[in-house]
C-alpha cells in the first residue's frame, strides 16, 4: 500500500499489480509468469483468506 490513507488505516484503497518470473532455484525450468494483485479490501475480512 502506498497511499498515506492505506498506510493509517491498515487496508487497500487502490488495486495495484506487479509481475515476475520464476525458474526455480536452480534455473531447471522454464520462465514461469506470476502476477500479483494486491486487490481492495478490509482488516476485518484477513481472517477470510488466512
Amino acid at each position: 500500500d502506498w497511499m498515506e490513507q492505506e498506510q493509517e488505516r491498515g487496508i487497500t484503497i487502490t488495486s495495484a499489480a506487479t509481475t515476475c518470473f520464476w525458474k526455480g532455484m536452480n534455473q531447471q525450468f522454464d520462465d514461469h509468469r506470476i502476477n500479483i494483485i494486491d486487490t481492495p479490501g478490509h482488516v476485518d475480512f484477513t481472517i477470510e483468506v488466512e
